[in-house]
């Protein structure tokens, strides 16, 4: 991925193509973006709009589940606004990560739309599949040893 750097590179600008970019000409119509500019661009992220997709029963945590099935670190969820994710390209990314991004977000739409359960049960190509949280946070599993421990129980 470090191909496109050259001493003229501009890490900023490119970042702020990459964002504009994911916004205006690919994601537009599939998620609202919040706090864009007068021209519809976004400064060094850009927070997603999950919260219309509480129609269909999902919520920004079940997206962040299904994107690692595709292969994608969860982004930043539900902050600065609940029910939202951020999403921040490196100034490092390639076109062509960009453009797989694009369409998993957009696959993902479909998918919550006709059929969630593939959301709701996220992941699926993970070997933990999904955690009950609340329990997670009280009781942490931090190394193999507490985890031979809590299976024994």
């Amino acid at each position: 991925m470090l191909k496109d750097f050259s001493p003229n590179f501009n890490a900023q600008n490119n970042r702020s193509r990459n964002l504009y970019w994911l916004i205006k000409s690919r994601l537009d119509g599939h998620y609202s973006v919040l706090y864009t500019g007068d021209k519809g661009r976004a400064a060094h992220e850009l927070i997603l709009e999950l919260r219309d997709y509480k129609k269909f029963g999902i919520t920004a945590e079940d997206v962040a589940k299904r994107l690692m099935d595709y292969g994608f670190h969860a982004p930043t969820m539900s902050w600065p606004v609940p029910g939202t994710m951020m999403i921040e390209p490196t100034e490092s990314e390639s076109k062509e990560t960009l453009d797989e991004f694009i369409m998993v977000m957009k696959k993902i739409v479909k998918e919550a739309k006709n059929n969630p359960d593939l959301l709701l049960r996220a992941p699926h190509s993970t070997i933990v599949k999904r955690l009950d949280e609340a329990r997670a946070a009280r009781n942490p599993i931090l190394s193999y040893k507490d985890y031979l421990k809590s299976t024994l129980n």
